[in-house]
């Protein structure tokens, strides 16, 4: 409301106010609110030298008018500003976004290399996070060494550190915890190194994000800036995103290079990694060239490979067996350990099992000696993380003493047997990895290459998972209160399609897409046939399904649909499958919240629009009537043009009662025989 103070001198008046009067000579003042949806935002002030001034009610009707005004121009400022706020935190996130997918292809394209990964994320994290430099330290024992850079940091850290908490990396990775230091040159003592280089190289805010695997903390990624300006929520959320890419490349190259190394010690000692490395997907040459080797370097006859399941022993592999020692284990094995024999002493012991002659040992099974025509004997076991997994057994005909270098040999084959078998795993596992992250990254790039779009992803999503995951058919479900009906599909006949989509299905405990919708969880049924809920015999009749898995589009915790994938066998997905679909389902709500933000700012961006076009409209009207205030012509033709303009119509008219009858006093496009 208005407030006319009339003497600013007189003894109510509040202090401040009586001490401006002094300073300034004004005596009457008058305050006129602007107002904002009945909300007081700002004050125009008036002063007068003589007390008991008082303006005229068009003088106070004109500053009211200008109040309104200004209160236009302030909401128009503010509008703007949300917009534009609303704009760079949805280009902010697609950037993220798109960093992140970045770094998995070249994590996909660099299964063997580091370096290129490390780089990326440096350069990446400095440039997303506006800090100055970035730097990678990976541990090394008790010390941190710089791997990878991004500006001037390679200068700062040319050589190890220390593992302490004297400084950002060293906290980091000493911790395993996030470390955020706003000013590091004015840090306490517990900071001491990192004042030092600090105040030393010029940088200010700081920022250790470790990298952690297994929950252990094995490097950091660091960053600086010369400023005191912390890093937001959003940038080091991203960071730790970068730290967990960077342990999956760590995790990719170790693997791969255990691997090798393994492979090139071998090989330096015997030709057996020639066949390991020829075959990757298959022991059993492996196992044969073992047997070949260790008959010949240990100058015996026989020799056997045993693989170890946990309970029994199986024949993998033998060398020089008589047709009887091959019968016999036709008949007993698979077995369990067995004390009196090599194999099971072995297993059981975890150890290497010297036998100098069967015969004269009256705890050893002679009817297998007899059978196999084995005396002297050597049994070392395949372990694996202190597990036995199999052993490999020499034999010779004729008893006798065995050397130190015999034991070590057939112990140093028994390793390589090891690794044959770790190889097939490992590349088949390794294989299955980089299949499942090139394909989670392809999704990833085709929500960032379609903010807008749901489609395009959906259909993304259902081919990979189907590919993956060796499905018949994979469908995305989009619930609608009580029903739900298909969005994507892959393998699904056309017109199978068209029917589902045209007739959604109620979601009840008969189907496990209906289950999963209920329950928000993934819902797994080997053989739907055997399933005691399911009653859609129609749709398996249409469809064919045996095995199905559905997995729910979580949202804010609400089951918005689900990704079903479907065998017309009975085949149970693995472990690993419903995983990889359980990250294609995380992905898929990513594209649905990414297409309503965009379909959200979009709105918005038109309703501001429009209201700013009605505000410049009402503001035009008000400058006409500012500057014509003794004319009412011009102020009805402007409202006359701008309400035809604004609302789309053919023709405007304004009419005044006048004595009782109506005048036309403006108009816009009216039909002359009307006029």
């Amino acid at each position: 409301r208005v407030i006319v103070i009339p003497d600013a001198t007189a003894p109510d008046t509040p202090e401040f106010m009586r001490r401006a009067q002094l300073a300034v000579g004004f005596r009457s003042i008058t305050f006129v609110p602007l107002v904002s949806q009945d909300k007081g935002i700002g004050t125009i002030i008036l002063t007068h030298p003589q007390p008991g001034f008082k303006l005229s009610e068009k003088q106070l009707a004109l500053v009211q008018t200008f109040a309104d005004q200004a209160v236009i121009a302030i909401e128009n400022a503010r509008l703007l500003d949300e917009l534009q706020t609303r704009q760079r935190e949805l280009t902010e996130s697609l950037e993220y976004q798109t960093a992140t997918s970045d770094v998995l292809e070249v994590i996909s394209k660099s299964p063997n290399e580091l370096q290129p990964v490390l780089d990326a994320i440096a350069g990446t994290a400095a440039r997303l996070c506006e800090a100055g430099d970035t730097a990678i330290l990976l541990r090394e024992g008790d010390n941190l060494r710089n791997v990878a850079n991004y500006g001037a940091m390679a200068r700062l850290l040319q050589t190890t550190l220390p593992i302490d908490r004297g400084w950002v990396s060293g906290r980091a990775v000493a911790d395993c915890a996030p470390v955020h230091v706003l000013d590091l040159q004015a840090a306490g003592d517990d900071f001491s190194l990192g004042r030092e280089i600090a105040r030393s190289h010029g940088h200010r805010t700081s920022l250790g994000i470790p990298l952690v695997r297994d929950g252990d903390a094995i490097g950091c990624i660091f960053l600086r800036r010369t400023q005191v300006r912390p890093f937001t929520e959003k940038q080091i959320a991203l960071l730790e995103t970068f730290a967990s890419q960077a342990v999956i490349a760590i995790n990719n190259v170790r693997l791969f290079n255990e691997t090798k190394e393994a492979l090139e010690q071998q090989t330096a000692t015997a030709g057996i990694l020639r066949v390991i490395s020829s075959s990757p997907t298959d022991v059993n040459p492996v196992f044969a060239t073992i047997l070949d080797n260790a008959c010949r370097l240990c100058d015996s006859q026989l020799a056997a490979v045993f693989r170890f399941d946990g309970t029994l022993l199986h024949i993998a592999a033998t060398k020089n067996w008589s047709a009887e020692a091959l019968a016999s284990v036709a008949s007993r094995w698979p077995m369990p350990p067995d004390p009196h024999m090599v194999s099971g002493r072995v297993v059981l012991t975890k150890g290497v099992v010297l036998e100098e002659d069967t015969l004269a040992d009256p705890n050893y099974d002679h009817s297998t000696a007899h059978a196999g025509g084995w005396r002297r004997m050597i049994g070392a076991p395949m372990l694996r993380e202190g597990d036995v997994i199999g052993v490999l057994v020499v034999t010779w005909r004729e008893p006798g003493s065995i050397s130190q270098k015999q034991v070590d040999l057939l112990k140093t084959f028994a390793d390589q047997a090891v690794i044959a078998i770790e190889n097939v795993r490992l590349f088949n596992e390794t294989k299955e990895a980089l299949e499942y992250q090139t394909a989670t990254a392809e999704v990833l790039g085709v929500i960032s290459k379609s903010p807008d779009q749901l489609q395009p992803v959906l259909d993304s999503i259902v081919a990979t998972a189907a590919r993956l995951c060796r499905a018949d058919e994979a469908l995305v479900f989009k619930r609608a209160e009580n029903t739900c009906t298909i969005v994507a599909a892959h393998d699904t006949p056309a017109e199978t399609f068209e029917h589902i989509r045209d007739n959604p299905i109620k979601i009840d405990r008969g189907w496990p897409t209906g289950r999963a919708l209920l329950e928000g969880r993934t819902v797994h049924v080997a053989d739907v046939l055997s399933d005691a809920e399911f009653d859609k015999t129609e749709m398996q009749r249409i469809l064919g399904q045996r095995t199905v898995m559905a997995v729910p589009l979580l949202k804010d915790g609400e089951t918005i649909g689900t990704i079903s994938l479907m065998r017309r066998v009975v085949a149970p997905f693995s472990a690993k499958e419903i995983d990889l679909v359980s990250t294609f389902a995380s992905q898929a709500v990513i594209a649905i919240n990414n297409v309503g933000l965009f379909d959200e700012v979009q709105a918005r961006t038109k309703e501001l629009t429009e209201s700013l076009e009605y505000q410049t409209a009402t503001s035009e009207v008000l400058g006409v009537i500012s500057r014509s205030p003794n004319e009412l012509q011009p102020v009805l033709d402007t409202i006359a043009r701008i309400s035809e303009r604004l609302c789309a119509s053919d023709r405007a008219q304004i009419f005044t009662l006048e004595e009782g009858r109506y005048r036309l006093a403006a108009h816009r496009n009216t039909n002359p025989v009307f006029l």
